[in-house]
Order: C-alpha cells, then sequence, then structure tokens
C-alpha cells in the first residue's frame, strides 16, 4: 500500500490562536517548520505524525478520524530553465479558498505538465502521534 509518512499541524500567527490546519510531509517538516518560525514568524502548534493514504487504498481507515487532504503536485519552470516537482498537500473542506492563494505564488505559464489532484486521507486518531523531533 502507498503512504506517506506526514504531519498535521496548525499554523497561526499568535500563539494564543489554533490557527489552520496545515499537512506537511515528515521528511521536510523540520525545515518547514524552521522556515514558518524563523522566516515568516508564524507560529507551529501541535504537530502529530501519521500517515497520508491515497483515497483508493484509504477503505479500511476510520471515518471520523481520517482527515480528508488533496494532493495536489505539478512540475514548474523556474527561472534557470530547470523544471522542478512541486507537491503540496490540502484539507479538502476548504481546498478551492486555499488552493486559490497557493496558485498566486505560481506563475502559469511556468507550469508544466499541468496540476494533478489525488484525494486522500490523513489517517488521525489513534494512528496519529505526537511529533518529537527525532522521527
Amino acid at each position: 500500500m502507498e503512504q506517506l509518512d506526514m504531519v498535521r499541524c496548525f499554523l497561526s500567527r499568535s500563539p494564543d490562536e489554533q490557527g489552520d490546519v496545515r499537512y506537511t510531509p515528515l521528511e521536510i517538516f523540520t525545515l518547514w517548520r524552521f522556515l514558518m518560525e524563523r522566516v515568516h514568524n508564524l507560529h507551529v502548534q501541535d504537530p502529530v505524525v501519521s500517515v497520508w493514504i491515497p483515497e483508493e487504498y484509504a477503505e479500511g481507515e476510520d471515518g471520523d478520524a481520517a482527515e480528508k487532504v488533496i494532493e495536489v503536485s505539478f512540475k514548474y519552470m523556474e527561472r534557470e530553465g530547470v523544471g522542478r516537482p512541486i507537491t503540496r498537500y490540502f484539507p479538502e473542506e476548504n481546498f478551492d479558498m486555499i488552493f486559490g492563494y497557493f496558485r498566486k505564488h505560481f506563475s502559469e505559464e511556468n507550469i508544466l505538465e499541468g496540476v494533478q489532484h489525488r484525494k486522500g486521507v490523513f489517517a488521525g486518531g489513534e494512528s496519529a502521534r505526537p511529533y518529537v523531533g527525532t522521527e
């Protein structure tokens, strides 16, 4: 079964507010967190680790604990003429709004091969464990 280790956390401008949910692959979470906190002065709160599973493999997941998350991927042409893959994960419930903001970071004419969407779930509930920074 295809799955990806994933961190779910909340991102906010103030430590007093819960913020918006974010999903980040575990392998880049430490770098992502550093950028959010040190470069953008945002607060990353309540990170938990579980897995993101594509919809076609997620039949056995607990419906109440599983969070619907959409994977977005495309190849983006940089100024240097080199294409690089872009993959991000967004909550399905407010996908259209978040994706609209996300797309503003990328010039339409530099997106190669089209934008792909793939539905899946973040397996929360008992599958999730607190992120401790050593994973």
